[in-house]
Parts: C-alpha cells; sequence; structure tokens
C-alpha cells in the first residue's frame, strides 16, 4: 500500500505539466465550496500516481486518447486498497471530484472525453472494480514508491512525526536521505518530543546551499564547523523574521538541536565530529515563577496557569483574600458545570438506551415513498424518530460513514448523534475536569494515554479492589524507575470513569472488530457523530476550537450567576491545566503546606522550582511573610507572658499585623509551658454554626482587652479592624464574667489580662 506521506504535500509537481496544473486549477474554481477542498488532496495524488506508474500529463496527452487511460487507471488507483486507505464514502468524495474536473476539462479545454463511469455510494461497482484490477497490474517504480511512502517517526508515546526530508532528499539523494531518517528515528523513539528540532530548517538550508554540496563535504571537519556556523546564523535570523522569541530560539539551538547533533547525527556517521564546540548563545534561565505570565487589559502582569488570574504585584492582604475566594469560586464553577453536563449525557444516554427495544431497525435500501419507509421512520416530525435511530444503533453498531448514516438516521446528523449522547467532540470533557478537580494528580498526559485493557485484552486499568476503584497507569513524565502510577477513585469519579466506559461502549466495539489499537483506550470520541472513531490524543483541542468555547459559554449561563463578562473571562481561561492548577493551590491555601500541595498534584519529591510554576509569587511571598512575623510575634508574646510590658514588647506596627495576629491566635505553642495558665478551646465537629469558638490565654486577653480600652478611649474615628476586635472583646469579656463560677481558671486569667492591659500602647494601632 502506497501510505502517501504527512509531508507529501510539500512536494513539487513533476508530472503534471504547469500547464495542465493551471487548468485544473481553473476548473477546481468551478466546484461548490466542499469540493474545492477535495482538490487538493485529488491532484497531490494524481501527482503520485503519475509518478509511481512512470506516467507524464501534458497538454498534448491531455487532448490525446492517453488522457482515458491514465484518469481510468487513476479511478483505479484511488478505490484501490493498495494506494491509499481511506473510507469508501471518501474514495467516492475523491473520485466524484476527480471526474467532475476531467468533465470541465473536456468542455471548455479541450481535454479527450471520458467514458461514463458508474460509481457508487454504497459499495463498489463492477466497473470500478475493473479499473481496480487494471492498475494492480501494473508494474510500479520502487524509487518512487519509496519517495511517496514518506519518512515517519514514531515518539515513544506512539505519536507519529513526518519529518519534511524531500528537500535533502532532492539535494543529496537517497542514500543520505535514509540515514538522516534512520538518525530521526532513534532520536524521537525513547521521547515525549513530537518533532525532530530544527529539522525543516536543516532540511530547507541543504536544499538552499549554493555552490557545490555532495554528502562526502561533511566528513571534512573544517567544513562541518563552518556549515554549523553558517547553519545557526540562518536558524536565528530566520526564526527572529518570522517572529519567534530570541530565548525560544535558543533555547531549541541549545538544548536540543545540539544534542540532535551530538548524539544522532555525528555517531551515525552522517557529519564529522567537528574541532572545539558547536556554535550556542549563551543562555539566562527564567525563574519558574516567572513562567506563565501575561499582561491582562489593563496592563497588569498576571499569573495565568490558574483559572484565575493573579496580578504579580499584588501584596495588600484583603485584595489576597478576595482571590483566595475567587480561586475556590472559580473551581466551584467549574465543578458544578461539569456534573450539570455529565447528568445531561447520561440523561441522553439512558434515554436511548431505554428506547433501544421500542423502535424499529432501519435497512438500508427501503425508501419507497414520500411517507414510506426510512424517510418517514427517521423523519423528526415522526414522534418515534429518535427510537428508530437508537433501536438502528443497536443493530447495526456505530455507524462509520456519513452517507449510510444519512439514509438511516434523522438530520441533522450531528444533532442526532447528540441526542443518542454519542462521544462527539467535546462530549466527555466535563468527565475529564470531574476527575482532574477530585484528583489533581491526574493530568491531561495521563487521561490522554491512559489504557483501560491491555494487548490481552484484560481490563487492567480501573481495578476493583477492597474499598472502591483504582486507576492503574503510567505517568511517563515520571522516568523510568516510577512508571505504574496508581489513583484510588472516591464514589463520584468511580461514577464518572464507569459512565465513560458505557458512553464509548459501541464505538470502542468498532474499533476492536477492526482491529484498531485504540480501543484499548479510555478516552475515545466519534469527532462529528457517524464518522471513523479514534482516541482523544490532544485533550487541548477538545477545549480551543470555538464551538467548544460557545458551548461552555451557553452552559455557564445556566449553572452560575456570574454576569457575562464574568462567564467569558472563565470561558477563555478554563482548561484542564488551569483547573488542575487551581486545585493544587487550593491546597496549599487550606493547610498552608507546599509538601501536601507537591502531593496532591502528584509530584514524587518536594521541587520548588516546579511548584513556582502552579504556585503564583505573590500567593507564596504573602504566606511565607506573614508567618515569619506572626511566628516572631509569638516567640516574643509567650517570652514575656507575664511581663507587664507585653503588649509594648510585641512590636505590632499596624492593625493589620494586630489583625493577623489575632486570626492566627490558636497557632500552637503550647510546647512552652504545657501546664502554664491556658485555657485552649476548639471548635469541634459539633459546634454550632451560630457560635464563635475562641482559642484564649492570658496573652490574647491582655492584648484584646489592651485594644478594647485604646478603642474605648479613641478621640477620632478608629480604623474598621480595630472597631470589629474592640466589638468583640466586649461580648467575650461579659461572657467570661458570666460563666466565672464554673470556670474559675478562665476568670483569672481574665482580671489578669485586665489589670495589665495597656491601652496607650494601642492607640498607635487603632487608627490604621
Amino acid at each position: 500500500m502506497i501510505q502517501i506521506s504527512g509531508s507529501s504535500t510539500e512536494y513539487p509537481f513533476r508530472n503534471i505539466d504547469l500547464a495542465v496544473l493551471d487548468l485544473l486549477n481553473a476548473s477546481k474554481e468551478t466546484l461548490i465550496r466542499s469540493e474545492r477542498e477535495i482538490c487538493k488532496p485529488v491532484l497531490k495524488m494524481l501527482e503520485c500516481f503519475l509518478q509511481v506508474s512512470k506516467y507524464q500529463l501534458d497538454l498534448e496527452i491531455m487532448r490525446g486518447p492517453k488522457f482515458v487511460e491514465i484518469c481510468t487507471l487513476y479511478v483505479g488507483a484511488i478505490n484501490s486498497p493498495n494506494f491509499i486507505q481511506s473510507s469508501h464514502t471518501n474514495k467516492y468524495a475523491l473520485t466524484k471530484t476527480f471526474m467532475k474536473l476531467t468533465q470541465h476539462l473536456a468542455s471548455h479545454y479541450g481535454a479527450h472525453q471520458l467514458p461514463d463511469i458508474h460509481l457508487s455510494t454504497v459499495t463498489i461497482s463492477n466497473e470500478v472494480n475493473e479499473l481496480i484490477t487494471r492498475f494492480e497490474a501494473l508494474k510500479l517504480d520502487e524509487e518512487k514508491l519509496w519517495l511517496w511512502n514518506g519518512w515517519f517517526c514514531k515518539n515513544r508515546m506512539g505519536k507519529i512525526h513526518w519529518p519534511p526530508l524531500y528537500p535533502i532528499y532532492e539535494r543529496l539523494g537517497r542514500d543520505f536521505t535514509e540515514k538522516l531518517h534512520l538518525a530521526c528515528i532513534e532520536y524521537l523513539a525513547p521521547r515525549n518530543d513530537t518533532r525532530v528540532p530544527c529539522i525543516r530548517t536543516l532540511a530547507r538550508f541543504i536544499n538552499e546551499y549554493p555552490g557545490h554540496l555532495d554528502q562526502n563535504m561533511f566528513q571534512a571537519p573544517g567544513f562541518v564547523k563552518r556549515f554549523w556556523l553558517e547553519l545557526y546564523v540562518d536558524f536565528m535570523k530566520t526564526g527572529y523574521a518570522n517572529g519567534s522569541k530570541l530565548k525560544t530560539l535558543e533555547a531549541q539551538w541549545s538544548y536540543h538541536f545540539i544534542n540532535f547533533v551530538e548524539g544522532y547525527l555525528v555517531p551515525s556517521g552522517l557529519f564529522a565530529e567537528t574541532w572545539g564546540d558547536l556554535p550556542r548563545s549563551p543562555i539566562k534561565s527564567i525563574s519558574t515563577s516567572q513562567t506563565h505570565v501575561r499582561q491582562n487589559n489593563n496592563g497588569e502582569l498576571i499569573k495565568e496557569k490558574l483559572i484565575t488570574d493573579i496580578p504579580l504585584d499584588c501584596s495588600d492582604e484583603d485584595a489576597l483574600h478576595l482571590l483566595f475566594h475567587q480561586i475556590q469560586s472559580d473551581v466551584d464553577t467549574a465543578i458544578n458545570w461539569a456534573k450539570a453536563e455529565i447528568k445531561s449525557t447520561w440523561s441522553r444516554y439512558q434515554i436511548r438506551k431505554s428506547n433501544e427495544l421500542k423502535g424499529n431497525v432501519l435497512i438500508l435500501g427501503t425508501i419507497t415513498g414520500k411517507n414510506n419507509g426510512n424517510r418517514w421512520a427517521k423523519d423528526r416530525k415522526n414522534p418515534e424518530h429518535l427510537a428508530n435511530a437508537a433501536s438502528t444503533l443497536l443493530s447495526f453498531g456505530h455507524i462509520a460513514d456519513t452517507y449510510i448514516a444519512s439514509l438511516m438516521m434523522p438530520k441533522p446528523l450531528t444533532q442526532t448523534a447528540y441526542e443518542l449522547a454519542l462521544p462527539i467532540k467535546g462530549t466527555l470533557i466535563p468527565h475529564c475536569s470531574l476527575l482532574v478537580a477530585h484528583h489533581p494528580q491526574i493530568t491531561p498526559s495521563f487521561l490522554e494515554n491512559f489504557e483501560l485493557y491491555d494487548k490481552n485484552n484484560n481490563l487492567t486499568g480501573f481495578v476493583e479492589f477492597d474499598n472502591g476503584y483504582k486507576l492503574i497507569s503510567h505517568k511517563r513524565r515520571k522516568g523510568s524507575d516510577i512508571t505504574q502510577q496508581s489513583i484510588v477513585l472516591n464514589e463520584t469519579t468511580t461514577e464518572v470513569i464507569k459512565q465513560i466506559i458505557a458512553l464509548t461502549s459501541s464505538i470502542r466495539t468498532f474499533l476492536k472488530k477492526n482491529g484498531d489499537d485504540d480501543w484499548r483506550y479510555l478516552l475515545l470520541t466519534c469527532k462529528q457523530g457517524f464518522s471513523y472513531p479514534k482516541r482523544i490524543k490532544h485533550l487541548s483541542s477538545e477545549f480551543s476550537y470555538p464551538l467548544a468555547k460557545k458551548k461552555l459559554t451557553r452552559s455557564l449561563e445556566t449553572t452560575t450567576t456570574m454576569n457575562q463578562l464574568e462567564i467569558e473571562r472563565f470561558s477563555q481561561r478554563f482548561s484542564l491545566m488551569t483547573l488542575r492548577a487551581s486545585c493544587g493551590v487550593l491546597v496549599y491555601l487550606n493547610t498552608r503546606s507546599i509538601k501536601e500541595m507537591s502531593e496532591a498534584l502528584g509530584h514524587t519529591k518536594l521541587d520548588m522550582d516546579l511548584i513556582k510554576r502552579y504556585l503564583p509569587e505573590p500567593i507564596l511571598a504573602f504566606f511565607q511573610e506573614r508567618w515569619i512575623r506572626i511566628f516572631q510575634t509569638a516567640i516574643l508574646v509567650v517570652a514575656l507572658k507575664d511581663s507587664p510590658r507585653l503588649v509594648e514588647a510585641s512590636g505590632f506596627a499596624n492593625i493589620n499585623e494586630l489583625d493577623s495576629f489575632l486570626k492566627t491566635h490558636a497557632i500552637n505553642l503550647s510546647f512552652v509551658n504545657q501546664h502554664e495558665h491556658s485555657s485552649e478551646i476548639f471548635e469541634s465537629n459539633n459546634a454550632s454554626k451560630d457560635e464563635i469558638v475562641f482559642g484564649i490565654n492570658t496573652t490574647i486577653l491582655t492584648i484584646l482587652v489592651s485594644l478594647q480600652l485604646a478603642v474605648q478611649h479613641s478621640k477620632c474615628a478608629v480604623h474598621e479592624k480595630a472597631k470589629y476586635w474592640a466589638e468583640l472583646t466586649r461580648y467575650l469579656v461579659t461572657h467570661l464574667d458570666s460563666i466565672k463560677l464554673n470556670r474559675p481558671d478562665i476568670h483569672t486569667q481574665l482580671k489578669y489580662a485586665q489589670a495589665n492591659a495597656d491601652p496607650v500602647k494601642m492607640e498607635h494601632l487603632i487608627y490604621g
């Protein structure tokens, strides 16, 4: 089979004369838009056919009988499984479009008229089968077969890359190109990279190199050293002129391309080892805290790793508290949206299942009249049209051909696919979002590469154990020593996985019957509905296409109280990556523990550089500075707990520092003296929500009473926070007086505080 390569779109036209090519392109403009889009592969495949079958096509041939021979053989090639691998629907469209081009050439430009060829949308006609046989009997050019198969490489994740080596083949020939292709294969095989670094620039540079050039010249160290320097200059100049940043270009060259040269091109014998180092620029490292930074519409620098925008210069505590609330609110919004979408999808799926035995199974070729046969059975005016569609789907299994589906399913097909809860593009995004929200250690890559079944058909990825279910997979980024990753699911996420399996069951069965290994993976999609299903390899594409954003916006209008501007902002920022980062930051905000945040994100060890990619610098700096200041103050307070100069020594600089200290007065310093006069009161799980629970001792009470007296005797308006704590103290003292008979120990502490209170030392604080 000739697998026309992913890089063959750049192959030049050699066997189609430019004059004929111009006429074909002119004929293309007479077609409808969908057919014009098909013309590009039709013409490229025609060039491929002419080269491998050793035919030429110029104006003279086009106007003679040989044109009929060429075109009919090309029709046979299109429909032959030995030429291209595609669905019958696609081959029908390619053939039909080519026939229209030849008809226009005949009627307007004097091309020889082709005989009528019967084409069928359902099966291959006898005429086409005869043409296929004639094509497959041709002796094809071995060199051209090799050329048009192209040069593909796979990374260790199985993703295919087509390095554009044709310019090198054109300049240096097959032998050099084959060796370079092998080096590309060896480079990508153990990596997650999706392309060979700088290979396009290298191919173009070799092809356009001035003067004589052959592969033997790359064995001379002096020439090779000059060659690399010239390539480096060209790479930097061209890349910068095309809009790339210098730092990006420097990183690509120094970190990746030089590794490719020194590790693969030189050892392969393609290039001699040079005298001295290869040219490179000194790379200034960028702090990880400065990555994922952009400027918003107000000119502020924003950390954009989260759903919530975090201004880098944010330092005011009140503003930060609002941001903390917003991060939680954004995560809650994502979760509520995901739950609503999952519920809607599952409802449609259950309706489909309940309809499967109620409707009539439609059979191809039963249209006999306007309201008879399939036509009425699939008409949307028919109240049973969805039940018929569900029954037909159950009987036939997944239909991977839009034309056949159009004969058996209600139109529009995309709406029917949605109503039948088929896993069309974007359907599983809410499920993935809920998994990530509950288990932030799940990355998009984890989901994209999650194998539900092993190669022996065993369910190995979703495993039941004593207390529930686990997801067991491999996280490639962790390295070769730690490959297996196990995630214990909760009740919610277990149900999510079960629903994904159910929603993808029909296309999973289809893929398995067709011997397609994609069936083993968790995430599958049938794109717009009735097309060939595939595993979802790039979740980001499920988010980024315009319809996905519009759908998210519409859904948020019913699942959130945000205004339109907030909804649009959320829709633009939301992705699995930003949701995961936001959930990780929430762990830090709730625990103040970088270690727990790191564990929640699934990191195998605490790496501060990695953490700073997720945790915005203002949040990290705020808590580090705040806790150091509060802890230092607490040490002074404990050291001077019996001193009448306690308030003065505490050194509160302003009301915000005092407020921070009082908010965190439950800090556990009992290791100093666990038997000192103190009474720590903590809120229990059963505490009423209309109660306020304090942790009090002589230290806290002395500060509170001093503050209350200062506010009470103030001569002008005081800060709101001072008023708040003074009013709270008034109620607290009243309460402590009321329980003095039951708790004499607490009342003793209160008396000590009242005797040592110093409102004068608080005066500079209460005004802000």
